[in-house]
């Protein structure tokens, strides 16, 4: 996140003057009974990100998840169906195959600033999670996940799409789209 820097938010005035301009992820940010409990609750962990002049301009908080795959699932990945197949070795591709569930980092929530949009930022707030869950050393991650919210006015799926993010579902929920991003091969590999 070159030019930005993330901080655990532990105190939520950091919140008060964000807005990323859609009214339900604003409200949701701002109250007490929303992120905040999310937090406080243990479902997710919030995160700010500050410009070289102090300002927050996005704020992310992630939880863990994992993928589930059935049989059809899996081939459809492998086969490119699903727009993106697993760089794994051959001597793991069995295992992989054999598996149903693999672990993930989840975004559960991601805003820009409005102020701040078109920048660049939610792209490298993206890039920036997806070095921390491969670099991280408390548990396996084999995936980064987010539910992409869509509603009548804004839908956040393009964005993940250009993010190298591919739909998991392909059968959205109400407001939300389930999308993945595989995290083989490390950057450089």
């Amino acid at each position: 996140m070159a030019g930005l820097n993330a901080f655990k938010i532990t105190d939520y005035s950091e919140l008060d003057n964000f807005e990323c301009g859609l009214e339900e992820m604003d409200n949701f940010i701002c109250s007490k009974d929303g992120l905040r409990m999310s937090v406080e609750n243990h479902y997710c962990k919030c995160f700010g990100v500050k410009d070289d002049h102090g300002m927050t301009v996005a704020i992310f908080a992630l939880a863990f998840d994992s993928v589930t795959l059935d049989s059809d699932s899996t081939d459809d990945l492998f086969s490119g169906v699903m727009s993106a197949v697993p760089n794994i070795s051959k001597e793991y591709t069995d295992n992989f195959k054999a598996k149903n569930h693999h672990p993930a980092l989840e975004i559960a929530y991601l805003a820009v600033h409005k102020d701040c949009r078109g920048r660049g930022i939610g792209e490298s707030v993206i890039e920036g999670i997806v070095n921390i869950a491969q670099r991280q050393e408390i548990a396996g991650c084999e995936f980064v996940t987010v539910d992409a919210y869509h509603n009548k006015g804004y839908s956040a799926v393009g964005f993940y799409s250009k993010c190298r993010f591919y739909t998991l579902d392909l059968t959205p929920r109400k407001d939300t789209t389930r999308m993945f991003r595989m995290l083989y091969p490390k950057e450089g590999e």
